[in-house]
């Protein structure tokens, strides 16, 4: 059976990208059809389209130039409206090449699972997700973006694993994993994960040999936006300058470990200058760097005066990554429900014998610890849900097929 649904990669893209087409403008037809430029990503793509340059994040005014993100999603956001503009036909293109993205991701869960034989679960998990419709947050942020990175990458590596190498198959790899940590800098600590993996699986000589040129390939654009961020702020720090930012808003005496409930209680709007124009001030008048270094060290003087409580909030900023049962709606609370059931469910993979299953959880496990220290919201979770996905649809096959095999238990 798994040989008859060995479709061919592009056949199965083609289809799910249609289908995530249908499904996403179908949610998204009710909404405005014009770019929505709410999010600090698209603000930064606004200011890239009226001249500013890489700067102006926050909601509540300009503040100069920026490296509170990664720069890879608001350079392509603006690509794509200033190809299409800001009314209906940009939207429509963000809306559709979104989709396609989602389908893209997808379809790779697919063409990985096949290529370890396990084509049924995998077009189970590519199906349900394209099924599954992006809500209107990530038609203005990168987390689509970087799964459909992700899961490139996670393709090529099995491959180089396989030994079907090749300077190509490494030149895909290599600019795959610059363009993940481009989009989103959690995805750097899936290399070494990674590298000692091929190191166990190669030995050291050949791994070597393999991946150096792949890693090297990958650090030349990183290393040209560090460049760029020497030259505006005169300091050398890894993509993104917020950690300051990201911790203050997620350690503090109001904070809990939802950025729905910060929001709602008004702790958000205390601590963040998207939200609080004397924060927007303080930050313009110390300058980015220093204005994030000087909250960085308020939340660390914080934790050390409250470190059960700081121990409290991180763990349960990791239960929420893995259950994400955010209770702001009935829709965000369903999409929670589905999530959490793909965390349990994926367990049963542990039966999978494959080099599949050590790659994917290399992936999915080192991606998450970035998240344990930062206020949840359930986009952090998109880049690898398709993971999640596939492992439990895997994990399910093979419990089904266990049981099966139990014999009978006799009655008395």
């Amino acid at each position: 059976m798994d040989r008859l649904l060995r479709m061919r990669f592009s056949t199965v893209l083609a289809a799910l990208g249609f289908l995530s087409l249908i499904v996403n403008f179908a949610a998204q037809w009710r909404t405005p059809h014009a770019v929505d430029f709410s999010s600090e990503a698209a603000r930064v793509s606004f200011a890239i389209l009226h001249g500013r340059g890489f700067s102006d994040p926050y909601l509540t005014g300009p503040s100069g130039p920026t490296a509170q993100m990664a720069p890879l999603y608001p350079f392509f956001h603006a690509a794509i409206c200033s190809v299409f503009g800001v009314d209906a036909a940009g939207w429509f293109a963000i809306v559709a090449i979104t989709s396609l993205a989602w389908a893209f991701e997808c379809a790779y869960a697919y063409r990985i699972a096949s290529a370890f034989g396990q084509a049924i679960p995998g077009l189970a998990a590519a199906m349900l997700g394209a099924m599954l419709p992006l809500q209107g947050r990530f038609f203005k942020w990168e987390g689509v973006f970087t799964g459909a990175a992700l899961a490139f990458c996670t393709w090529e590596m099995t491959q180089l694993l396989a030994g079907h190498g090749g300077r190509w198959r490494g030149l895909r790899l290599g600019m795959g994993l610059a363009a993940a940590v481009l989009l989103c800098p959690s995805s750097v600590l899936i290399w070494p994960a990674w590298g000692l993996f091929c190191l166990y699986k190669m030995g050291f000589r050949r791994a070597l040999g393999i991946f150096t040129p792949v890693f090297l390939l990958a650090l030349i654009p990183i290393a040209l936006w560090t460049v760029r961020n020497y030259r505006e702020f005169g300091k050398i720090f890894f993509i993104r300058d917020d950690m300051g930012l990201v911790l203050v808003s997620s350690y503090s005496d109001c904070a809990t470990a939802l950025l729905s409930e910060n929001l709602a209680s008004g702790c958000y709007l205390h601590e963040h200058p998207s939200a609080n124009v004397a924060m927007l001030d303080k930050l313009r008048v110390a300058g980015e760097f220093d204005f994030f270094a000087s909250e960085s060290r308020r939340t660390r003087s914080w934790i050390a005066a409250h470190p059960v409580r700081a121990a409290e909030l991180t763990v349960e900023h990791a239960i929420y990554f893995w259950f994400p049962l955010d209770r702001i709606d009935k829709v965000t609370l369903l999409y929670g429900i589905i999530f959490s059931a793909l965390t349990i469910l994926s367990f049963g993979s542990l039966f999978w014998k494959s080099d599949a299953v050590p790659i994917l959880l290399l992936a999915l496990i080192p991606f998450s610890l970035t998240y344990y220290t930062a206020q949840f919201e359930q986009r952090y979770r998109y880049p690898v849900l398709w993971i999640s996905g596939l492992l439990a649809s895997v994990g399910v096959k093979l419990i089904f097929e266990r049981l099966r095999r139990q014999p009978a238990r006799m009655s008395f």
